[in-house]
């Protein structure tokens, strides 16, 4: 059976459901997003080699959304002379002075617009409170290093620490769904079509005509008289070419795929951003797991639900730093991201306890990865 979409109408294909939840919205439930597999796709990579064979967690959303409904919410555009580089190395629209431009376009920055930054776009962003004595203390100690301040590391100067900025608007999580989908939900040439899962695209003559789609078990065939717009993520995009057999072509006959096209780079030169945490314990009332006891989570349950006001505003990263860790880069090489408490995993839920923590990643690894099928199984919940 197939189904036919007029050409001006569109047509949104999600694989999770709907983005109304209460963990979702409240910036502060992120720890419960993330140990949520009711919203993400429990991808695991590896095994990996360099760690002794050990798989890693591999967060992306499966809702409404997307994953910008369930990453931690901190707005860090990278540094401009990141796409400067890629322009150096042959994607000339992709300079920082070509890119500049659709930033300011999406954004809606709370501190008002200027030459670098956006007032009025669909993405609303806020500049952290950073209240808290530990984020003070973190600021300060880094001055004492060495270190400066920048007013706004998605301005003219991203090097230095700074008070962070975040997708947080109204005391809401501000996902691209709630910027851009729910004010064209309504609109009667726009349908969504939520828990479906896309098997292929389905390719006829070097051209893709629609996507055939499992729904309660059973298949059909979506058809497009316009475009059919591939946005899956840096896994599930791959993913959906290979399955539809736009990759290596020995990979894919390796699976049982018909190849329609012999693309060898799907899937290779993954980049990703090796980081660690590095936790620290202190005296119970100086960390900001004082604010979260019982008595405290359910004022900021109360603070939040009644007046969206409150921690349960924050995703608590609210302090950070790009920073350059040697004399031989041109720019920053890492990345910090501040948290006034540490976290523990006991009986597999992630707690609160006294203390701080800095994540840490590499902002321009050189190693590089790559996705690939473990099977022609589209529900394969594992990639290589």
């Amino acid at each position: 059976m197939k189904f036919k979409i007029l050409s001006h109408a569109g047509l949104l294909v999600e694989a999770g459901g709907t983005d109304r939840s209460l963990i979702i919205s409240m910036p502060a439930a992120l720890p419960f997003v993330y140990q949520s597999k009711k919203i993400g796709w429990g991808y695991l990579s590896g095994p990996e080699p360099h760690l002794e064979g050990r798989t890693i967690d591999e967060k992306m959303g499966k809702v409404i959304g997307g994953s910008s409904s369930i990453n931690a919410m901190i707005y860090n555009r990278g540094n401009p002379l990141d796409y400067d580089g890629w322009a150096d190395d042959g994607l000339l629209d992709w300079d920082y002075a070509h890119c500049l431009p659709y930033f300011r376009k999406m954004e809606m920055f709370a501190d008002g617009a200027n030459e670098w930054r956006g007032g009025d776009g669909p993405m609303q962003i806020s500049r952290c409170r950073a209240e808290h004595k530990l984020y003070d203390a973190f600021l300060r100690g880094g001055e004492q290093a060495g270190f400066a301040l920048t007013p706004d590391h998605n301005g003219y100067k991203q090097e230095g620490l700074h008070v962070a900025q975040a997708f947080i608007s109204k005391g809401l999580r501000w996902s691209s769904a709630r910027a851009y989908l729910s004010p064209a939900i309504q609109r009667p040439n726009l349908s969504v079509l939520r828990n479906t899962f896309v098997k292929r695209i389905v390719i006829e003559n070097g051209t893709a005509v629609g996507i055939e789609i499992s729904e309660n078990g059973n298949s059909r065939v979506i058809t497009s008289e316009r475009e059919v717009i591939l946005c899956a993520g840096a896994f599930n995009t791959p993913k959906l070419l290979m399955l539809s057999g736009v990759g290596d072509a020995d990979e894919l006959r390796k699976h049982g795929i018909d190849v329609v096209a012999d693309v060898r780079e799907v899937g290779r030169n993954l980049q990703n951003h090796p980081g660690v945490d590095v936790q620290y314990t202190t005296n119970y009332e100086d960390s900001l797991t004082s604010e979260l006891s019982a008595f405290g989570q359910v004022k900021l349950g109360a603070d939040w639900i009644l007046r969206k006001k409150g921690l349960g505003t924050s995703n608590f990263f609210e302090t950070g730093a790009f920073l350059r860790t040697r004399d031989d880069v041109a720019f920053p090489n890492m990345q910090y991201e501040f948290l006034p408490l540490a976290r523990q995993l006991l009986n597999g839920k992630l707690v609160p306890i006294p203390g701080f923590q800095c994540w840490m990643d590499l902002s321009r690894p050189e190693s590089r990865g790559e996705v690939t099928l473990r099977s022609a199984n589209p529900a394969q919940a594992e990639l290589s």
